[in-house]
């Protein structure tokens, strides 16, 4: 699997399984139950990862994660945001300057 023992991300293990995908983010869902597990994958391949096995009590967490809502995951959406802003062409920000976008 991609986590050890103690549920932590095996980097290696995670990039060998998704190396030669075209797009890993869309075709597999990665079963991620903690938290650290989940900002690992949304650092890894974006807010719109595909994550099962979270619990229902979690669900609202994991958005809040999702949109950068949660210090984990904050900077990976204000950097975004900043480089959306960089975008600019005659005084407004591009259409990919939507907060909740793709971070």
């Amino acid at each position: 699997g991609i986590y050890d023992q103690n549920g932590n991300m095996k980097e290696a293990e995670m990039e060998a399984l998704v190396h030669g995908l075209p797009c890993p983010e869309a075709v597999l869902i990665w079963e991620a139950p903690l938290k650290s597990q989940q900002v690992s994958l949304i650092k890894r391949f974006g807010p719109n990862v595909n994550l099962g096995n979270i619990a229902p009590e979690e669900t609202l967490a994991l958005q809040a994660l999702r949109c950068g809502l949660r210090g984990d995951t904050l900077r990976l959406c204000l950097d975004h945001m900043a480089a959306n802003c960089r975008r600019v062409s005659g005084g407004e920000v591009s259409s990919g300057g939507n907060i909740d976008a793709d971070f």
